[in-house]
This record gives structure tokens, sequence and C-alpha cells, in this order.
């Protein structure tokens, strides 16, 4: 088992929120935090990088948007020092 700590990132664009943004990680990766940085979605997670990959999808909404596709929350990022806020949760498949 090799237990690591991997940063994926998101760039908040409109065309990103829907029909969602896939990520490539290792099965059972975990999330530790989420944050802006440098203008886009930082997202940290623990992974074993001995795992095979699989496909994740992930959300984003805006406080008070309708939340489409209801999933597991992983994380909120601030911008434009709070009046912006960022709330990524991944979608479950059906």
């Amino acid at each position: 088992m090799a237990r690591t700590v991997w940063k994926y990132v998101i760039d908040p664009k409109p065309e990103n929120v829907a029909p969602g943004v896939p990520l490539d990680m290792p099965v059972g990766a975990k999330p530790l935090a989420v944050h802006e940085q440098h203008g886009k979605i930082a997202l940290w997670w623990e992974v074993d990088s001995e795992q095979p990959y699989e496909r994740r999808t992930f959300d984003m909404y805006g406080t008070g948007h309708p939340i489409e596709y209801p999933g597991d929350y992983i994380g909120t990022a601030s911008f434009q020092s709070g009046w912006l806020m960022i709330h990524i949760y991944e979608r479950q498949e059906k």
C-alpha cells in the first residue's frame, strides 16, 4: 500500500457545472480538503497510488442555487474574499 496525498484542480467556470467534472483517481480515494488556490478549486485526496483508477464525477453549486444532482458533500471553496462560495458534491451513479 502506497498512501499519499494528491491534489486535483477544477476550474470553476460555468461550463464545468453541468454535466459535471469527471476526475480519474485511485479506487478508495478519500477527500481531505477543498480550497481556492490561484483562482481555481483545489481538492486534496488521500489515495493508495497502487489501486486501479476509477472515474468519479463532481458538481459545483453556488450558494442558493438548486442542487440538480444530489450526492455526497465534499467541501466548499471561498472566492472573492468570501463573496462567492462554491460547494462541491460527488455525484452518485445510479
